[in-house]
C-alpha cells in the first residue's frame, strides 16, 4: 500500500484522508472501491491481530485497529471505521452503536445476482429504501458527530419545513381558493401561502376587457418573430395542414411535442388550429429552459442551448425575460424572482391552449410543480380553483380564467417570491 490511497465513502463521498466516521459493508470479508477497485478480506494477522488482505495480492495487507476484542470477525453486516490521516490503519467504532446503516458502495445487477447466490446484502436494501440519505447522515451526526456540527445540524432542522407541513399548507391554501376567498390566508409553516405577487412577473394584462383571449393577449407573450420562426419549424406557412388529421404521435415525433401538452391539445374542446399548436411548441422549449441552471457563465449559453435544442430567438429571448445577468462576472442568475415570471407565462400560454379552463396535472408536472403548486399561481393570475368530482374518487382540479381580471389583493409588507420556504 505504500504507493496506493485506500478510498473509502460516506453516503457516496470519497474520503481520501478524512478521519470523518465511514460506513464499510461486510460481505463474505469487507469491500472497498479504489482505483483498482481491489478486494480485501478481513483475515487473522500476527499476534491474533486483524488486517485487510486484498485477494488479489496477499502481499497487500492493511492493520486494522479494534476499539474492543472481537470474538466474531463476522459481528455485523457494517461497521463504522475512522482512518487516521496519513494512516491506513482504520479504527473501528464498537459495532453495538451501529443501526439501521447501508453501505458506501453501490452494487450492480450483475453484481447482486453474483451475491444472491452467495451472501445478498438484503438487509442493506431494505434500510436504503426506509431511510434516506439526509436521515442515514443525521443518524451519523447524531452519534459520532462534535458538539459544533450537532449545532448545526439542530439549526437547519429548526428551520427546515417538513413535506408534511408543506403539503398541508398548499391544501389549506387551495381550499380557500375554492371556497372564494379574495385573498389566500397566510400560514407560518409556508411563505407562499400568504405572498404578494411582484407585478412585474406577471405577462401583460388587460383588467378592463371581458374576452378570454384579450385578458393576457397571447401576442405578447409570444412575439411576432417568435411565432414566425415556430411556424417555420412545424411548416404550416408552407403546407396549410388539416388539423382533423393530426395525431398526438405526430406532434410527439415530428415535433418532439411533450405528450402530456399532446393530451391537453387534443383534450381541448372546439376547433384546434395552428395557434394551439404553435402554443405546444413554445410551451415545450419554455418547460425546457426550466431546467436552467441556476448560475451559468455567458460563455457556456451557447453550447446548452445546442443540447436543449431551444432556438436562438427564443434562447436569447428567455435569457433576456427570465435571467438576471451579472455584467462583472458575465454570469446569468435565475433567482426565485424570475422563475416565477416563467411560470407565469407558461401557464397563460397554456390557458390559451386549453381555451381557458382545464385540469392543471399536465402542465404542473413539465413545469416540475405539484398539482396544488400550481393552483397558487393559478389563483394569482385570477383564475378560479375548483375541485372536480371523478369516477375513481381521485382528486382532480380545474382551473378557470376569469374575466374581468380579479388578481388577490396584495398584502402589506415586503413582496416576496411564491417559491420561498423550501416549497416545491
Amino acid at each position: 500500500m505504500s504507493g496506493e490511497k485506500m478510498r473509502l465513502r460516506l453516503d457516496g463521498q470519497p474520503h481520501e484522508t478524512s478521519s470523518d466516521p465511514t460506513v464499510i459493508a461486510y460481505v463474505e470479508g469487507f469491500q472497498w472501491n479504489q482505483h483498482e477497485n481491489r478486494n480485501f478480506q478481513l483475515k487473522e494477522g500476527e499476534q491474533n491481530s486483524l488486517v485487510l488482505v486484498d485477494q488479489l495480492d496477499e502481499q497487500c495487507r492493511i492493520p486494522v485497529g479494534v476499539k474492543e476484542a472481537l470474538s466474531d470477525k463476522s459481528f455485523t453486516k457494517y461497521f463504522v471505521g475512522v482512518r487516521r490521516k496519513g494512516d491506513d490503519t482504520i479504527y473501528c467504532i464498537a459495532p453495538q452503536q451501529t443501526v439501521r446503516l447501508y453501505p458506501a458502495t453501490t452494487t450492480t445487477q450483475d453484481e447482486a445476482q453474483v451475491n444472491n447466490n452467495g451472501n445478498h446484502l438484503a438487509a442493506s436494501d431494505s434500510s436504503q429504501q426506509q431511510l434516506s440519505k439526509a436521515e442515514l447522515r443525521a443518524q451519523l451526526i447524531e452519534k459520532f458527530g462534535s458538539k459544533s456540527t450537532k449545532k448545526r445540524r439542530e439549526a437547519i432542522l429548526r428551520s427546515a419545513v417538513t413535506e408534511r407541513e408543506v403539503h398541508k399548507g398548499e391544501v389549506g391554501a387551495v381550499q380557500s381558493s375554492i371556497s372564494g376567498h379574495t385573498t389566500i390566508p397566510q400560514n407560518n409553516n409556508t411563505a407562499a401561502a400568504g405572498n404578494s405577487v411582484d407585478m412585474v412577473t406577471l405577462p401583460p394584462m388587460n383588467k378592463e376587457t371581458n374576452l378570454l383571449a384579450e385578458a393576457y393577449p397571447l401576442q405578447a407573450v409570444i412575439l411576432p418573430r417568435e411565432w414566425k420562426e415556430m411556424e417555420s419549424s412545424v411548416g404550416i406557412l408552407d403546407s396549410l395542414m388539416d388539423m382533423d388529421a393530426l395525431k398526438k404521435n405526430d406532434m410527439v415525433d415530428m415535433w418532439g411535442i411533450p405528450e402530456q401538452l399532446a393530451n391537453d391539445f387534443f383534450l381541448r374542446q372546439g376547433v384546434k388550429g395552428q395557434q394551439e399548436l404553435i402554443c405546444c411548441l413554445f410551451l415545450k422549449y419554455l418547460c425546457k429552459f426550466q431546467t436552467f441552471p441556476k448560475t451559468m457563465k455567458r460563455r457556456e449559453t451557447k453550447v446548452w442551448g445546442e443540447e436543449s435544442g431551444i432556438p436562438n430567438v427564443l434562447l436569447e429571448r428567455f435569457l433576456r425575460d427570465f435571467t438576471e445577468y451579472d455584467t462583472k462576472r458575465r454570469t446569468y442568475f435565475r433567482s426565485p424572482l424570475y422563475v416565477d415570471k416563467l411560470i407565469y407565462h407558461a401557464l397563460v400560454v397554456w390557458l390559451h391552449l386549453v381555451g381557458f379552463s382545464g385540469d392543471p396535472q399536465n402542465i404542473a408536472e413539465l413545469l416540475g410543480l405539484t398539482v396544488l403548486r400550481c393552483l397558487l399561481y393559478f389563483r394569482q393570475l385570477g383564475c378560479k380553483v375548483q375541485q372536480v368530482k371523478t369516477t375513481t374518487n381521485n382528486k382532480s382540479y380545474q382551473a378557470t380564467l376569469q374575466v374581468p381580471l380579479q388578481l388577490p389583493e396584495p398584502r402589506k409588507g415586503k413582496p416576496q417570491t411564491m417559491r420561498q420556504g423550501n416549497i416545491s
